[in-house]
């Protein structure tokens, strides 16, 4: 079974987060309310690509649906939804 990444483990998350600070994506700081916890935050940069992202995945999303008959995806998801 594979296990889903929750974003409060730090053994997943620590070596994710110094790449997307290496890459200037995302900066910490002291949380103002506990100088011993830090705060993420996403960068101006770390913003701009994150909508290219989104931008990206639903144009590859429109260009793979492009001609399909929504009802009939609808009808044959159904069942395997349980439904």
């Amino acid at each position: 079974m594979t296990r889903r990444h929750d974003l409060t483990d730090a053994q997943w998350f620590d070596p994710e987060r110094y790449k997307l600070e290496e890459k200037g994506l995302i900066e910490r700081a002291v949380d103002p309310a506990d100088t011993r916890a830090r705060r993420l935050r996403v960068t101006d940069r770390g913003a701009e690509v994150a909508q290219r992202a989104i931008e990206a995945v639903e144009a590859a999303d429109a260009a793979f649906f492009a001609g399909t008959d929504a009802a009939a995806v609808i009808r044959t998801l159904k069942p395997l939804a349980g439904r």
